[in-house]
């Protein structure tokens, strides 16, 4: 009997994103070694000194990976959902363990390294994230729709999230932020997606317009609409025009690194006189409760941009947001990066022909920069059919996601497919100037042995969970 459904469930494997994954390490393969290629040294290197470049290295890694895949396709489907919640547990204990056993690379503490080889826990902890929040999700009366759920799920994304963060690696950290597109898909209120957009929106309003100006306009804001209370109702007029005002003061008056610990108490006193009335109607309370939120929320935005970020970080964010423009420093690897692509115009220069590419303009160029290499090398058309091939990798996600009896291979699914599209969204957005450069590689094509293993393990556990869709639980 066992024998037999291994066979049904090795036919019911999903032999299109199997493809589409050597297809993608391919590609990954062949920009690496042009991002590398130096003629004159490729024909003079040695066979046993070939596997000390990039080039060399990633062989070995592809290997390690496909090996990874193969051990997965060989578990029970069952030993993920058993185990989701001892492998989430075991990879915070190892993040933790960084902290004191790792190593200092670019400013980030947040390796191991045993001899040549490095790895990041950091990259395997975003497949036991998904696990634990598919387990739980999963579980029998848990209602995402319920504050504790809401709660306890919260901690499941931000636990990794924070400890990310703490390394010093606040690019891997902000994947953990695409899953909460899976709660969506679970039944979270649209109502936390519109809230998401403004609190991006009110991100992005800081950092461009500063916490100063950005208050002010809010308080001001507060303070004329609290006049549409006037003739209605006194006291929600008082409320509102007095709670603006001292949020107007205190933001003029208060320093900006200190404030944030004013605006508790006036956040505490909102909430009290919305509490019994926010719920039913919108009135004034309610009113100066988000607007105070607001508030909070813009000084921790200041807080942790002036004292969580390194310069390079916060020169990156002024560059991207055209408040500073130095091609000579900080803006210099999306400068070539912008150079290296149109370069390529339409049909490319050709494979191993890039001149910006080989002539070492654009650093990082084989891990966060590849996609340089491919639009300079292969041009317009050729970088539309690497988006192209991820856009089908989506839809085919989408459809794997939504066949699934379980419910936990469906979330798991999604948050799958969540990660993905996050990594390339970023990835070449950050090479063509639309999003800071925050430093993630691009999925299966990148250079790296940490990501291309913790891609393979995400992409290779659903393909096994998916092969048992048959058999699973409705």
């Amino acid at each position: 009997m066992n024998r037999t459904r291994n066979i049904a469930q090795s036919r019911d494997t999903d032999w299109t994103l199997v493809l589409l994954y050597f297809i993608f390490v391919g590609i990954g393969l062949m920009s690496i070694f042009s991002a590398n290629y130096d003629a004159n040294v490729f024909a003079h290197i040695q066979f046993s000194d070939l596997w000390q470049t990039h080039f060399g290295k990633q062989i070995i890694w592809i290997g390690i990976a496909v090996v990874v895949a193969f051990v997965i396709q060989l578990l029970d489907s069952r030993f993920f959902t058993l185990s989701a919640f001892a492998l989430y547990g075991t990879m915070i204990a190892i993040l933790v363990l960084v902290f004191f056993l790792g190593k200092e690379i670019a400013g980030s503490r947040s390796w191991f390294q045993l001899g040549g080889f490095r790895f990041q826990p950091s990259e395997l902890a975003k497949s036991a994230t998904v696990l634990a929040l598919a387990k739980y999700l999963s579980s029998l009366h848990v209602n995402i729709r319920q504050f504790t759920p809401k709660l306890i799920t919260a901690g499941i994304i931000l636990l990794p999230m924070l400890l990310t963060t703490l390394q010093g690696d606040a690019g891997t950290a902000l994947v953990y932020s695409s899953l909460v597109l899976v709660l969506y898909r679970e039944g979270l209120a649209g109502i936390f997606l519109i809230v998401t957009g403004v609190l991006l929106l009110l991100l992005l309003l800081t950092l461009m317009y500063g916490v100063l100006n950005l208050g002010t306009f809010l308080s001001i804001a507060g303070i004329i609409v609290s006049f549409v209370f006037f003739n209605q109702n006194k006291k929600d007029f008082i409320l509102l025009f007095g709670g603006s005002l001292a949020l107007l003061l205190g933001n003029i008056f208060f320093p900006p690194a200190y404030a944030w610990i004013w605006f508790i108490v006036v956040v505490l006193i909102a909430l009290g006189n919305s509490f019994f009335y926010f719920q039913y109607k919108f009135n004034a309370a309610g009113m100066l409760t988000l607007l105070t939120v607001a508030f909070l929320y813009i000084q921790l935005i200041n807080y942790g941009y002036e004292n969580m970020l390194k310069p390079h970080q916060k020169a990156r964010i002024a560059v991207m947001l055209g408040k500073v423009e130095d091609i000579r420093g900080v803006g210099y690897n999306l400068h070539q990066s912008k150079i290296a692509i149109g370069s390529g115009g339409l049909w490319g220069k050709g494979y191993l022909h890039g001149l910006q590419t080989k002539g070492n303009f654009v650093p990082e160029l084989h891990t966060d920069f590849i996609f340089c290499t491919i639009g300079e090398e292969f041009g317009f058309w050729g970088s539309l059919v690497l988006l192209g091939l991820f856009t089908w990798f989506f839809i085919k996600l989408i459809l794997v996601a939504e066949r699934q009896h379980a419910a936990f291979s469906r979330i798991y699914a999604y948050g799958t497919l969540a990660i993905f599209f996050f990594h390339v969204v970023v990835n070449i957005g950050m090479t063509i100037g639309l999003l800071p450069i925050i430093g993630i590689p691009l999925p299966f094509v990148s250079y790296g042995g940490s990501s291309l293993i913790s891609f393979t393990v995400l992409l290779f556990i659903l393909i096994r969970l998916d092969a048992n869709r048959r058999y699973a639980l409705r």
